[in-house]
């Protein structure tokens, strides 16, 4: 008799050669022992008009008690379609002492950080909407342990407003 497995398990083990968790559809989850990384990323967009330009917003969410290096941070587009991407502006962080080198000060996030992107519409766009993929890079800290880098992929859907 067939039991309803749920969709992952049947195809565990069938993933493309180059798959990072080793032929798994799963992420791994943290080491016996170890805690998940507890920061997340927030991307947020409005309707853009052909020719029109909006502001997406890209936010690392940092909980209290830790704290982001702005070295590394990272916001980058995998794929823009047609849409022309302009450069990420992540703001200043606080300057202080790096606790790993005391002689040095870096600049790091105790609070959110919220990223603008600026998104531009060719003039003769057409369509509902564009995906736009982008891929945000992270190393989240607290006294006295770094996690690993996280890279993530967001797809956004940027709907495009009829021209009036």
């Amino acid at each position: 008799m067939w039991t309803a497995l749920p969709l992952a398990l049947l195809f565990c083990g069938f993933a493309h050669a180059d798959d990072p968790y080793g032929g798994s559809l799963l992420a791994p989850s943290a080491p016996q022992g170890a805690e998940a990384d507890p920061f997340a990323w927030d991307v947020v967009s409005g309707p853009v008009s052909p020719g029109g330009e909006v502001v997406v917003k890209v936010r690392l969410v940092v909980p209290p008690g830790y704290h982001v290096y702005r070295d590394q941070l990272e916001v980058s587009v995998a794929d823009g379609q047609d849409l022309k991407v302009g450069k990420a502006d992540i703001p200043p962080g606080l300057k202080k002492a790096d606790p790993a080198d005391g002689t040095d000060t870096r600049e790091l996030y105790e609070t959110d950080v919220l990223i603008h992107l600026p998104i531009r519409a060719p003039k003769t766009i057409e369509g509902t909407h564009r995906s736009l993929v982008l891929v945000t890079r992270h190393q989240g800290c607290k006294d006295g342990l770094c996690y690993a880098p996280v890279e993530a992929t967001h797809t956004l859907f940027v709907p495009i407003r009829a021209e009036p």
